[in-house]
């Protein structure tokens, strides 16, 4: 009897962790969910919004990240960190604004393309065939990692 009471209190100890891991992860994801309304990638921008919508995108494309913040009040600098399919790093790009009503929209543009010897060659810059990855910080807080595939 005084075993099973011991595993019980045991178990629920357990269990009570595991909420609050759980419970940590749905704070963290709202307060990144609060500020940042949207993010999506694009081919381009259309009157300051994003026009088609992808996630696919060919090795001639300039590839846009559209993010819309809300309850932003105030300075605020957000970057895009640009990862090719090694995973190495190939852009960081940093974008200031202030905004006096607490909503603002920014973007972020990378274009790959063929250029120089590598067009001679016929190849790919810095093998951009592949799943690339951005990494959206506001005020230095990660906020969104986005995939999106060159081919």
């Amino acid at each position: 009897m005084k075993r099973n009471l011991v595993f019980a209190i045991f178990l629920v100890s357990i269990l009570s962790l595991c909420q609050t891991t759980i419970n940590s992860k749905e704070v963290a994801k709202n307060a990144s969910s609060q500020c940042l309304k949207e993010v999506v990638t694009c081919r381009f921008l259309k009157n300051g919004k994003p026009y088609d919508i992808t996630t696919n995108f060919s090795v001639d494309d300039q590839i846009y990240v559209f993010a819309s913040w809300q309850n932003v009040k105030g300075s605020h600098t957000v970057e895009a960190y640009w990862y090719d399919p090694g995973n190495r790093l190939r852009s960081v790009v940093p974008v200031s604004f202030e905004s006096r009503t607490g909503h603002y929209n920014t973007w972020f543009w990378f274009k790959l393309g063929r250029t120089g010897w590598e067009e001679f060659f016929d190849s790919t810059p810095f093998e951009s065939v592949g799943i690339w990855h951005v990494v959206i910080y506001l005020d230095d807080k990660f906020i969104r990692k986005l995939n999106f595939t060159v081919g």
